[in-house]
């Protein structure tokens, strides 16, 4: 791999003339999406811009999967699995150290019936976050029936402001990702599903 010149030079297509290089020279290749977030976040962490082209698809966007989460946790909150996805998901974000302590209790433990707030291997942060959470599934469980699903997605993006984990780099494209879903959210519910 070559390394960093501070002295390197590039001949700009445009004009012709030598130049030294920005970050819009510099590309990285990748034979496979599963490590390109490591790059983005190294390169963010130096102030560096970066933008990923082609380099998932719309369902594979981590914003479009936390979303997804919560949608089929909230259709299905008997499911392990997919208490599990929604615990994991940047909406709750609780640590590997929660899911190991609540274990194949999660379902009970999101719906308040095992606690787990006494375990000393919960850290303190994760019994704070299930306890805001578990006060939420309550309300957005009780409102599932009642409004329209597009409306139930808002509210609950809303509440856990979900907005702000969607900053750094990539914000812009993962706004419009969570629009989109919404927007086949609403589609779905006005043909009936």
């Amino acid at each position: 791999l070559p390394i960093y010149d501070p002295e390197a030079v590039v001949h700009d297509r445009g004009t012709g003339l030598s130049r030294r290089p920005t970050p819009a020279d510099v590309a990285i290749l990748f034979r496979s999406r599963d490590t390109h977030r490591e790059f983005e976040r190294a390169l963010s962490a130096v102030g560096v811009p970066s933008f990923v082209y082609k380099g998932r698809g719309f369902f594979d966007a981590a914003e479009v999967q936390d979303v997804v989460a919560l949608i089929r946790y909230l259709a299905d909150p008997q499911s392990p699995l997919r208490a599990a996805a929604f615990c994991r998901s940047r909406i709750v974000h609780l640590s590997d150290r929660a899911l190991y302590v609540c274990g194949e209790r999660l379902v009970e433990v999101l719906q308040a019936r095992h606690p787990v707030e006494d375990d000393p291997r919960l850290p303190t942060e994760d019994a704070r976050v299930l306890d805001q959470v578990r006060h939420g599934i309550r309300r957005w469980r009780a409102l599932a029936d009642r409004v329209p699903p597009a409306a139930l997605l808002d509210l609950v993006l809303a509440e856990t402001a979900y907005a702000w984990e969607l900053g750094g780099t990539g914000a812009q494209q993962a706004h419009e990702n969570v629009k989109k879903l919404r927007a086949m959210v609403r589609r779905f519910q006005n043909r009936g599903y």
